[in-house]
Protein backbone atom coordinates (compact mmCIF):
# COMPACT_ATOMS: atom_id res chain seq x y z
CA UNK A 1 0.00 0.00 0.00
CA UNK A 2 1.48 3.34 -1.11
CA UNK A 3 0.81 6.36 1.11
CA UNK A 4 2.05 9.87 0.43
CA UNK A 5 3.51 11.61 3.48
CA UNK A 6 2.94 15.34 4.21
CA UNK A 7 6.71 15.85 4.34
CA UNK A 8 7.02 14.96 0.66
CA UNK A 9 8.13 11.38 1.28
CA UNK A 10 6.17 8.21 0.79
CA UNK A 11 5.35 5.12 2.77
CA UNK A 12 5.13 1.70 1.17
CA UNK A 13 3.82 -1.21 3.25
CA UNK A 14 4.55 0.73 6.43
CA UNK A 15 8.14 1.63 5.44
CA UNK A 16 8.61 5.37 5.08
CA UNK A 17 10.95 7.01 2.60
CA UNK A 18 12.23 10.55 2.96
CA UNK A 19 13.09 11.26 -0.64
CA UNK A 20 14.53 14.46 -2.01
CA UNK A 21 12.39 14.10 -5.14
CA UNK A 22 8.76 13.31 -5.81
CA UNK A 23 7.87 9.74 -6.53
CA UNK A 24 4.68 8.41 -7.97
CA UNK A 25 2.60 5.29 -7.75
CA UNK A 26 4.02 4.29 -11.13
CA UNK A 27 7.49 4.14 -9.62
CA UNK A 28 6.34 1.47 -7.18
CA UNK A 29 4.41 -0.40 -9.87
CA UNK A 30 7.57 -0.73 -11.94
CA UNK A 31 9.46 -2.08 -8.93
CA UNK A 32 12.10 0.63 -8.63
CA UNK A 33 11.87 0.47 -4.82
CA UNK A 34 12.77 -3.19 -4.57
CA UNK A 35 16.34 -2.27 -3.59
CA UNK A 36 16.09 -1.04 0.01
CA UNK A 37 18.56 -0.92 2.86
CA UNK A 38 17.78 -2.41 6.26
CA UNK A 39 16.80 1.05 7.55
CA UNK A 40 14.02 1.26 4.99
CA UNK A 41 15.72 3.89 2.85
CA UNK A 42 16.39 3.37 -0.81
CA UNK A 43 19.80 2.15 -1.78
CA UNK A 44 21.94 3.85 -4.40
CA UNK A 45 20.96 1.11 -6.88
CA UNK A 46 17.25 1.81 -6.31
CA UNK A 47 17.79 5.54 -6.83
CA UNK A 48 19.67 4.83 -10.06
CA UNK A 49 16.79 2.64 -11.25
CA UNK A 50 14.31 5.40 -10.40
CA UNK A 51 16.39 8.04 -12.18
CA UNK A 52 16.76 5.75 -15.21
CA UNK A 53 13.01 5.13 -15.26
CA UNK A 54 12.25 8.85 -15.06
CA UNK A 55 14.80 9.65 -17.77
CA UNK A 56 13.33 6.93 -19.97
CA UNK A 57 9.80 8.26 -19.42
CA UNK A 58 10.93 11.80 -20.28
CA UNK A 59 12.76 10.54 -23.38
CA UNK A 60 9.62 8.68 -24.49
CA UNK A 61 7.51 11.78 -23.89
CA UNK A 62 9.89 13.92 -25.97
CA UNK A 63 10.05 11.29 -28.74
CA UNK A 64 6.25 11.01 -28.73
CA UNK A 65 5.99 14.79 -29.08
CA UNK A 66 8.50 14.73 -31.95
CA UNK A 67 6.54 11.96 -33.68
CA UNK A 68 3.30 13.93 -33.29
CA UNK A 69 4.99 17.00 -34.81
CA UNK A 70 6.29 14.88 -37.70
CA UNK A 71 2.83 13.39 -38.25
CA UNK A 72 1.32 16.90 -38.32
CA UNK A 73 4.00 18.02 -40.82
CA UNK A 74 3.31 14.98 -43.01
CA UNK A 75 -0.44 15.69 -42.92
CA UNK A 76 0.21 19.32 -43.90
CA UNK A 77 2.50 18.22 -46.75
CA UNK A 78 -0.06 15.67 -47.90
CA UNK A 79 -2.72 18.39 -47.99
CA UNK A 80 -0.38 20.66 -49.98
CA UNK A 81 0.45 17.85 -52.41
CA UNK A 82 -3.26 17.11 -52.84
CA UNK A 83 -3.97 20.79 -53.58
CA UNK A 84 -1.16 20.89 -56.16
CA UNK A 85 -2.38 17.63 -57.74
CA UNK A 86 -5.91 19.03 -57.97
CA UNK A 87 -4.64 22.22 -59.61
CA UNK A 88 -2.51 20.21 -62.05
CA UNK A 89 -5.54 18.07 -62.91
CA UNK A 90 -7.61 21.20 -63.56
CA UNK A 91 -4.82 22.65 -65.69
CA UNK A 92 -4.54 19.42 -67.70
CA UNK A 93 -8.30 19.36 -68.25
CA UNK A 94 -8.26 23.00 -69.36
CA UNK A 95 -5.36 22.29 -71.73
CA UNK A 96 -7.20 19.30 -73.16
CA UNK A 97 -10.34 21.41 -73.71
CA UNK A 98 -8.27 24.16 -75.35
CA UNK A 99 -6.59 21.62 -77.66
CA UNK A 100 -9.96 20.20 -78.63
CA UNK A 101 -11.33 23.68 -79.33
CA UNK A 102 -8.24 24.51 -81.40
CA UNK A 103 -8.67 21.32 -83.42
CA UNK A 104 -12.34 22.14 -84.05
CA UNK A 105 -11.49 25.71 -85.09
CA UNK A 106 -8.80 24.40 -87.45
CA UNK A 107 -11.31 22.04 -89.07
CA UNK A 108 -13.74 24.94 -89.56
CA UNK A 109 -10.92 27.07 -91.00
CA UNK A 110 -10.08 24.35 -93.52
CA UNK A 111 -13.73 23.99 -94.54
CA UNK A 112 -14.06 27.77 -94.95
CA UNK A 113 -10.85 27.96 -96.99
CA UNK A 114 -12.06 25.24 -99.32
CA UNK A 115 -15.47 26.96 -99.61
CA UNK A 116 -13.72 30.28 -100.44
CA UNK A 117 -11.64 28.48 -103.07
CA UNK A 118 -14.76 26.85 -104.53
CA UNK A 119 -16.55 30.20 -104.67
CA UNK A 120 -13.53 31.83 -106.33
CA UNK A 121 -13.54 29.16 -109.07
CA UNK A 122 -17.29 29.52 -109.44
CA UNK A 123 -17.00 33.30 -109.82
CA UNK A 124 -14.30 32.87 -112.47
CA UNK A 125 -16.47 30.40 -114.34
CA UNK A 126 -19.53 32.65 -114.03
CA UNK A 127 -17.59 35.72 -115.21
CA UNK A 128 -16.34 33.71 -118.18
CA UNK A 129 -19.88 32.68 -119.23
CA UNK A 130 -21.40 36.09 -118.59
CA UNK A 131 -18.84 37.90 -120.71
CA UNK A 132 -19.56 37.16 -124.37
CA UNK A 133 -16.14 38.40 -125.46
CA UNK A 134 -14.32 35.86 -123.42
CA UNK A 135 -16.02 32.89 -125.07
Amino acid sequence: MLTEMPSGGVAYNGISFALGFQSSREDFEYGVYDDQTSSGRMSLNGIKKLNLLRASKETLRVKDEELQNLANNIRARDATIKEIADKLTQTAQAAEAAASATHTMDEHRRLLCSEIERLRHYKQWKDKWNNPCSR
